[in-house]
């Protein structure tokens, strides 16, 4: 009986990820509150299905640096002085400061390779320009909102009580997992705070760029397996293919 079990398992094949294809040079990014579970989601979409998908790594790696000073960035450019301008505005001490300032000009420099990387097929990030200039990007007059948000397709994980939020950060601060700075030494109060004001951000966001057909998808925090929900919204809206597992 052991060795006809073995035998079984060993003639049995791995079970084999969907292989998607970009359809077009799309940017999916992951939008939401900080804590409330966008890496998570991210994460159980990459081990159900492959993107044929640089990283940004490959694309540095492609781009030339010459070509990225010549060429214009006036948009980024004006949200770069915003997002200055917000920070300066909430109060953090100089250290704070530099530290968010330094994670926000890398990430204008990640979006700029993005777009600016010759025959690139599309890429999905885990959090990218609209997720951590969201404020930033309503700011913007609508002919600049639409050219900044062009082939973009946003996945918004949205809590329907920010105390959800709330529960997620503690529990990753009682594990020692990361947490952003802004939630370091606040209360649970503060913390709710912080998580209505940055929802309140992103639903404004997904009310400007739905006036331009921008594909986005809403997933409620709350629920678990929505996985498999947000790669059929981008087969539906035709922005993957799957392609057929090779034997």
């Amino acid at each position: 009986m052991r060795s006809k079990i073995l035998n079984f398992i060993l003639r049995k094949k791995p079970k084999t990820k969907p292989q998607f294809e970009f359809l077009d040079n799309y940017i999916i990014e992951f939008i939401g509150p900080a804590g409330v579970g966008k890496s998570t989601l991210y994460k159980k979409i990459l081990e159900n299905a492959n993107f044929n998908s640089p990283t940004i790594e490959e694309l540095n790696s492609i781009i030339k640096k010459d070509d990225i000073y010549n060429i214009s960035t006036s948009i980024h450019n004006t949200l770069l002085n915003s997002k200055f301008q917000n920070l300066m505005q909430r109060g953090y001490n100089a250290y704070v400061n530099a530290e968010l300032i330094n994670y926000f000009s890398s990430v204008i420099k990640k979006d700029i390779t993005i777009q600016y990387t010759p025959s690139q097929k599309g890429i999905i990030l885990e959090e990218g320009l609209c997720h951590n200039f969201s404020k930033e990007l309503v700011s913007l007059n609508n002919a600049d909102l639409q050219t900044i948000t062009h082939k973009r397709v946003l996945i918004y994980i949205r809590p329907d009580d920010s105390l959800t939020v709330v529960k997620r950060i503690r529990k990753r601060q009682q594990e020692g997992e990361h947490t952003v700075t802004h939630h370091n030494g606040k209360s649970d109060d503060e913390l709710k705070d912080i998580s209505k004001t940055s929802i309140t951000s992103f639903d404004n966001l997904i009310e400007a760029i739905a006036n331009f057909q921008i594909p986005y998808f809403t997933v409620k925090a709350e629920e678990t397996n929505n996985a498999h929900l947000v790669l059929q919204f981008l087969k539906d809206k035709k922005i993957v293919t799957e392609r057929l597992n090779q034997a």
